[in-house]
């Protein structure tokens, strides 16, 4: 359960889609998705790319 970063709302099943790094002292931030929004934008979730 998080956030998803595409229809900006608390969803289950989110996935890490990608990391930026803004050189903060919170280090990096990650942009996550919900099966639907992967689904539907063509997401393909960090730890499942080659």
């Amino acid at each position: 359960f998080g956030w998803c970063a595409w229809h900006q709302n608390y969803a289950r099943g989110v996935r890490l889609i990608s990391v930026q790094d803004q050189g903060s002292a919170f280090g990096d931030t990650g942009r996550f998705a919900c099966r639907p929004c992967r689904h539907a934008y063509d997401l393909v979730p960090l730890a499942d790319r080659p």
